[in-house]
C-alpha cells in the first residue's frame, strides 16, 4: 500500500507504543495546563500502573475529571474495580 504497517510486531512493542502515547498526552496536559481529556483504555495492569505513577509525578490528581480509565466489562474486573 506504500506505507509501513501500523501493526506492531509483538505484544511488547504494542504495550511500549501505548505507554509512550499515554506519557506524551499526560505530559502535554500537565505542561500546557491543557483541557485535553485522556481515556486510558487498557487491560494491561503495567500500563495502568505506569499511567497512575506518571500522573502522580506530574501532579495530576487521581480525581482529575479529564483523565479516565476504561476496560471492557468482564475483562480484568479486578483492575476496573480497584480504579474506582
Amino acid at each position: 500500500m506504500g506505507y509501513p504497517s501500523p501493526v506492531r510486531d509483538t505484544a511488547d512493542d504494542t504495550h511500549t507504543c501505548y505507554d509512550h502515547s499515554i506519557e506524551y498526552l499526560l505530559q502535554h496536559k500537565a505542561q500546557n495546563h491543557s483541557k485535553l481529556e485522556i481515556m486510558c483504555a487498557t487491560h494491561n495492569q503495567s500500563s495502568i500502573e505506569k499511567a497512575i505513577g506518571l500522573m502522580d509525578e506530574l501532579g495530576i490528581s487521581p480525581n482529575d475529571s479529564a483523565v479516565h480509565f476504561a476496560q471492557l466489562y468482564g475483562m480484568t474486573d479486578n483492575l476496573t474495580y480497584t480504579l474506582g
